[in-house]
């Protein structure tokens, strides 16, 4: 067995494991004390199939597979707000207004890879051929194009997509795998109440996570994007990600935590800032999962070739999500909201973001001067490069209940 499937089987264990008991706190009480403050998860367990069938690793066709992860992440998604707004929902006697999670996000980059990976988003390819396969020839260059055994441009563009496709497929599946089952141990760990005691809370959540060299603590906020961003430069050299460290993910889940106990309407925004915290924070993992991905995909040709890269990225590198609220049974397809990656991208946060009070948020805008744009990434396969492009839409796209919308027609969530 590989590491990648030793790792899943790791996942199922410990899944199996959390999910026969009750978690304790340090003094031996369950975490149940609170019986008002109870998440009820129980419409969603019929839709957990689809994260069990990913987990498992079973074979299936690329296409199902991503219909199965836009699935459970769009699960994932209705879980995980459920239960951080349960608490402040229940307090305060009514529903809080919209506030996306990562997951939310993830669905739409993940169903936008789907269309991709299946052949549904022909406009891609279209385009390629039409418009990008002239220079991308030349970025190449005719030595290694003749190499290829190539007869024509069509040739070549439905070779690039063919790469492209294959890699979407592989990263993607490699994500969900790393991403779903500590969310489900969080919902599972908290949902009995669902505004824990937060210091027992924070000791249950660092035994969730394998912390930067097997520490016992996780590496500050800072300290770990900085570990992040080390770890992507050695994927140049055919490394990939294969769980060593989620310092990032347990701060996520730990400013997911925060946000969830706060109940009081006067620290509202101090709650809306540690969910985007928490969204960002993935995202840093998240992109550092994906580098090597993204790396084969873009750059397999001619990994010492930016103009390539760059010309790659603005052909190919588009993320759509409704413009619109979309109900359950209509057609998601018309009045999608498109994302030119290779742009800049002006925020339009809802207040401005030199007031952020979190100061591990207000750093990272600073650190990517994120403060008024965030820059567009002219080449994907820097991984700085995305992380500015996607913190702008984070921030810009929290409060859009749209995210919320089912990547399918078919697929109705309560």
């Amino acid at each position: 067995m590989d590491n990648f499937g030793r790792v899943v089987g790791f996942i199922l264990i410990c899944n199996c494991v959390l999910s026969a008991c009750k978690p304790r706190n340090s003094r031996g009480s369950t975490l149940t004390d609170n019986k008002s403050l109870v998440f009820d998860d129980s419409k969603y367990q019929p839709f957990l199939k689809d994260e069990q069938a990913i987990l498992s690793n079973e074979s299936t066709h690329r296409v199902t597979q991503n219909q199965r992860i836009n699935r459970a992440y769009a699960v994932a998604a209705k879980r995980l707000n459920g239960l951080m707004n349960c608490a402040y929902d229940k307090t305060n006697g009514g529903q809080t207004t919209f506030q996306a999670n990562w997951f939310h996000f993830g669905v739409w980059a993940s169903r936008q890879a789907g269309d991709m990976i299946s052949g549904k988003d022909s406009v891609l390819l279209t385009t390629l051929k039409s418009s990008g396969i002239g220079a991308l020839r030349g970025a190449i260059g005719e030595g290694l194009y003749r190499s290829l055994g190539l007869k024509s441009d069509d040739e070549l563009a439905d070779k690039l997509f063919e790469i492209v496709e294959k890699e979407l497929a592989a990263g993607n599946l490699h994500l969900a795998v790393e991403i779903l089952p500590p969310t489900t141990r969080f919902i599972e760990l908290f949902k009995d109440n669902c505004k824990p005691d937060l210091g027992t809370a924070e000791e249950i959540l660092k035994g969730q996570f394998v912390f930067y060299n097997k520490n016992p603590n996780p590496l500050g906020i800072h300290d770990a994007i900085l570990a992040a961003q080390r770890f992507v430069t050695k994927f140049g050299k055919g490394a990939k990600y294969n769980g060593e460290f989620q310092d990032l993910l347990y701060h996520a889940f730990h400013s997911y935590l925060q946000a969830m106990t706060i109940t009081d309407p006067r620290k509202v925004d101090q709650r809306v800032e540690l969910i985007l915290l928490g969204n960002l924070l993935i995202g840093f993992h998240e992109q550092m999962i994906l580098q090597t991905y993204i790396q084969d995909a873009l750059g397999s040709l001619d990994s010492a070739s930016t103009v390539y890269k760059s010309l790659m990225t603005k052909v190919l590198m588009i993320l759509k999500a409704p413009k619109e609220r979309v109900g359950c049974g209509m057609d998601v397809e018309p009045g999608l909201k498109v994302f030119d990656v290779s742009r800049p991208l002006p925020l339009t946060p809802q207040k401005a973001l030199a007031t952020f009070e979190v100061p591990d948020l207000k750093q990272i805008a600073s650190d990517f001067k994120i403060v008024s744009v965030a820059p567009g990434a002219s080449v994907w396969t820097e991984y700085d490069q995305r992380m500015k492009y996607i913190s702008g839409v984070f921030i810009n796209e929290q409060t859009n209940a749209s995210l919320g919308s089912s990547p399918y027609r078919d697929f109705c969530l309560p």
